[in-house]
């Protein structure tokens, strides 16, 4: 029981970190989405900002991600809050503004 849980949880910031950084113009979700191939790992890239000056800012400010397969990649564990990732979408989303 305990260990469905904390998939579940992982599966959930998975999936609130792709729809949050989706809604940001220029962001494409490179992770696959489809229900068979979630993860605890989301990667993303930008089309309005290389991939090296997001992961440079972001890892700047505190963020652990790294740069892979394309993109940027970032791991939503368990036991990251929420407030964590609202943080770095805004993160991404000031970085895409640029």
């Amino acid at each position: 029981q305990g260990m469905r849980n904390i998939g579940g949880k992982v599966i959930d910031n998975s999936l609130y970190l792709m729809e949050q950084l989706e809604a940001i113009q220029g962001i494409r979700i490179i992770s696959d989405s489809s229900e068979k191939r979630l993860s605890g790992i989301v990667t993303f890239s930008s089309d309005t900002c290389s991939d090296e000056k997001l992961y440079k800012s972001l890892s700047n400010q505190g963020v652990l991600c790294v740069p892979r397969g394309g993109g940027i990649r970032l791991s939503p564990h368990f036991y990251t809050p929420r407030e964590q990732l609202e943080q770095v979408v805004d993160m991404v989303q000031e970085v895409s503004d640029k």
